[in-house]
């Protein structure tokens, strides 16, 4: 959504870059916000990032080569200060909303305002479902409205909240991921105190579980595992092209590459597998991509980043940004054709054996079998 929407201002009114930088940065003198890593470097205040994962320091996610095609999802570069201007602009537009006729007021009332009802039930008293505008979720705690934006990226994580009838606004920055639940139990915990109200102790309520690759107690597919080698297709993803470990066809091979790599981490975490497939997959959030035989045809898929040689100082291997999917091979009349992708396989702490296969997120077509030995 966000990048469709930097291609639409790139369309209309040239590089998005530039025009939010002179429309909103200038005039209300964000001088330390910028979209460029180079710039943030030479200031001297970048802030190192790190894994929630590993807690390993990792690099930065979006290096200047990506740019004009990812910096719209979260590679705004900013700090407190420059945020504290934003966020005192945007409460002084959202308090105006229901009486001023600017022009401007009137785009905030419109971005701001619920479109569909993205939670429908609360699992506490205190918060109330939760509606969904042009990129802001709305709801109520404790009675009082509540604007915000959340998001976490490999290495940062933010929190960005206004109570418009209340005149509070809060920014929350971390340089570790996957650390939002903590932003939210600060929030609360001000946002009480602020209000005048008894604090609730919502550190107890809500439970932190680290992410993590778990092991995997594996089955053996129906099929061999030759059989599930090659590369597949989708029109939005790209292509992927899975491979059998330890490869020794040729040493300089990209899947002897890719087993190199997992055989460095897999040495490090202690963990092994033999009914596997690996490859390599640079994407936004993960650099391999490796799945493990559930039988059935049926695998977990576990998306990461490797770092086999570490980052920085420390050389030892290990493995940020990781996430798991679950991943169902297509068998047409003993051939394999292609895979079902199921990225919401283990949002509700499924164990790994049994993930959830409701809603297919992507279908990719075998277009390549290739046959390796080991």
């Amino acid at each position: 959504m966000y990048m469709a929407a930097a291609e639409i201002l790139n369309k209309r009114v040239g590089d998005y870059r530039t025009f939010i930088t002179d429309k909103i940065f200038a005039p209300l003198n964000m001088s330390s916000t910028t979209f460029s890593e180079q710039q943030a470097r030479n200031s001297g205040q970048f802030a190192q990032t790190w894994d929630g994962f590993s807690s390993r320091r990792i690099p930065y996610w979006f290096p200047e080569p990506t740019a004009d095609f990812i910096l719209a999802i979260g590679g705004l570069i900013s700090n407190v200060n420059d945020m504290v201007k934003w966020v005192k602009f945007l409460l002084a537009s959202l308090k105006d909303r229901h009486t001023s006729s600017k022009q401007l007021s009137e785009v905030i009332k419109i971005t701001t305002q619920a479109r569909s009802v993205s939670r429908g039930d609360s699992q506490y008293p205190e918060v109330s479902i939760q509606g969904y505008g042009l990129g802001w979720w709305c709801e109520s705690y404790r009675g009082h409205n509540r604007i915000y934006h959340f998001g976490s990226l490999p290495g940062v994580c933010s929190r960005v909240s206004v109570y418009p009838e209340a005149g509070i606004a809060l920014v929350l920055l971390a340089n570790i991921d996957e650390k939002e639940i903590f932003n939210r139990i600060v929030e609360n915990h001000v946002v009480d105190l602020a209000l005048g109200l008894d604090p609730i102790d919502w550190q107890s309520r809500w439970k932190y579980t680290p992410g993590s690759l778990r092991k995997v107690v594996e089955q053996p597919p129906p099929l061999s595992m030759k059989a599930y080698l090659g590369t597949y297709r989708n029109e939005g993803y790209g292509e992927v092209t899975f491979h059998l470990p330890l490869c020794v066809t040729d040493p300089s091979s990209t899947s002897a590459e890719v087993s190199a790599a997992y055989e460095k981490i897999d040495s490090a975490t202690g963990i092994a597998y033999t009914w596997q497939l690996q490859a390599s997959w640079a994407r936004i959030w993960a650099s391999h991509f490796r799945l493990i035989s559930l039988g059935d045809n049926l695998f977990v898929g576990q998306l990461a980043a490797l770092f086999p040689h570490g980052h920085g100082k420390d050389k030892s291997p290990f493995v940020a940004s990781a996430s798991e999917c679950a991943v169902q091979f297509i068998v047409e009349g003993g051939d394999v054709t292609g895979f079902y992708l199921y990225m919401d396989a283990y949002t509700n702490e499924e164990p790994a054996n049994k993930p959830t296969l409701a809603a297919v997120h992507a279908h990719f077509v075998r277009s390549l079998a290739i046959l390796e030995e080991t």
